[in-house]
Formats: structure tokens, C-alpha cells, sequence
């Protein structure tokens, strides 16, 4: 038969593991309805995610989180689940991700405004920037789709472009230096595509394709297939043609 003084300890370092377990597994999103990121009762642990917190939105289903205030640092984000569409929507509200925010196949992250400060955004499912001019500092490494429907959006962190980025609206605007793009942008009517500053390299397998624009104002190397229908305009830098034969199919009305 155990002490008091002994069950006592044993139930002390239980209750210490407990603690240290559910702090590794983070907050999980239990609500299938979705709701607000900040309401009680959404997650698996009490409250909400906060400093140092790691987030999970990986509830199956199709539901709406909504990151509905200004939050302290949370520590990452993880977005997506193995069935349904789980979203994660910004209406205009600073997110303090201290680490990376990833969104797997079945994550919508739709960003409507407000900042983050995440060093990079890993995105394996769709990322949509919607709205009128805003800027977004982190760096997008796109391994699926990017759709930009904005009067301006302002994408200072860079990009590293492994799939699709539509330009549907508007324009986006590209800073950063990238060493690689392996994968598409297309440019539809009316739209535009700036590369603002930085060195950007799209290696053979990418392309700049569509009816809309495309701005050069600083060092670009194309290595990939062109085929513009709008405008092509180069306002500073050097703009280099590097494809093989055929790859330069259309620079549209002008240079």
C-alpha cells in the first residue's frame, strides 16, 4: 500500500506529464461547425492558441475558422485535415506566428488583410489573397495554387513558386530575391504581374502565360516559356530570354 507522502509525489509527476504531453500536442480545432478562433470551446485544449502555442486546424470536414482579433506570437500554424476543406480566414488582423504556417492539401488560407509576422508560408493547398491593396511580408513557397484577386497586392517576402499563381485581378507585385520558380503564372485579362525588386530566376520548366501584363523592373532571368498576350514593359534591370528555341512565344503590344 502506497504513503500519502508517496501517492502524492506519484500523482504530482503525473499531473506534470499530462502538462507536458498535451503542451506537445498543442491545440487541435474540435468544432465542426468552425466558429472563431478565439471562442472557448473550439479547441481540444482550454481557451485558445496564444504565445508559444502551436495551432492544428486538422478536424475533418468542411468548416470556417476565423481569426477574428489580434493575437499574441503563436508558435506555428498547421491547416488541413485529411478530408473536407478546413479554411482559415484573416479579415484584416495581426497574426504573430513566431514560426512557419503550413497548409496541407485540404487547407484554404484566404486573406483578406491585416499582417503576419511567420518567416515563410508552406502552402500545399490554396492560398487566396482577396481584396483591395494590402502587403503580406512572409515567404510563400507555393507547392499547389496562389490566387491573387486585388486591386494591389504587395508580396515582399518573395516567392518560391513550385506549381500555380493566378493573377485573376488587379496586380501582383513581387519582391524579394528567389533563385528558382518551377512552376506557372498565369496572367489573365486586365491583371498584371510585377517583378519589383530582387533577382528572380524561372528555370526551364516555368512559365509566364495569359492574356494579361507583365512588368520587368528589375533583374529577371527566364529560362522557361513566355507567351503573354497583353503588355510586356521593362522599367528597370535587365531582362534576360534564356529559353531554349519556342519558349519565347509572345511579349504582347510592347517591350
Amino acid at each position: 500500500m502506497l504513503s500519502p507522502i508517496r501517492f502524492f509525489y506519484l500523482l504530482v509527476l503525473y499531473l506534470l506529464c499530462v502538462e507536458n504531453i498535451s503542451a506537445q500536442q498543442g491545440y487541435h480545432w474540435i468544432n465542426p461547425a468552425g466558429g472563431n478562433w478565439n471562442t472557448d470551446g473550439n479547441w481540444s485544449l482550454s481557451g485558445y492558441p496564444g504565445s508559444g502555442d502551436t495551432a492544428y486546424i486538422d478536424l475533418n470536414g468542411t468548416y470556417t475558422v476565423t481569426y477574428n482579433q489580434n493575437f499574441a506570437s503563436v508558435a506555428a500554424v498547421y491547416l488541413g485535415a485529411s478530408s473536407g476543406i478546413q479554411t482559415l480566414i484573416n479579415p484584416g488582423n495581426v497574426n504573430g506566428a513566431t514560426g512557419s504556417v503550413t497548409i496541407g492539401a485540404n487547407g484554404a488560407f484566404i486573406h483578406t488583410g491585416g499582417t503576419y509576422s511567420a518567416p515563410s508560408v508552406l502552402n500545399y493547398g490554396t492560398v487566396r489573397f482577396i481584396g483591395t491593396s494590402f502587403s503580406f511580408s512572409p515567404r510563400i513557397i507555393n507547392f499547389d495554387s496562389v490566387l491573387v484577386v486585388a486591386s494591389s497586392f504587395n508580396l515582399s517576402g518573395g516567392l518560391s513558386n513550385h506549381d500555380s499563381v493566378f493573377v485573376l485581378t488587379g496586380s501582383l507585385n513581387i519582391s524579394g530575391t528567389d533563385t528558382s520558380y518551377a512552376g506557372a503564372f498565369l496572367v489573365s485579362s486586365g491583371a498584371t504581374l510585377n517583378f519589383n525588386s530582387g533577382t528572380h530566376t524561372l528555370d526551364a520548366s516555368s512559365t509566364i502565360t495569359g492574356a494579361g501584363n507583365v512588368t520587368f523592373n528589375t533583374t529577371v532571368n527566364m529560362n522557361g516559356t513566355y507567351n503573354i498576350a497583353g503588355t510586356t514593359s521593362s522599367t528597370g534591370g535587365t531582362t534576360t530570354f534564356n529559353g531554349a528555341p519556342g519558349t519565347l512565344i509572345s511579349l504582347g503590344d510592347s517591350l
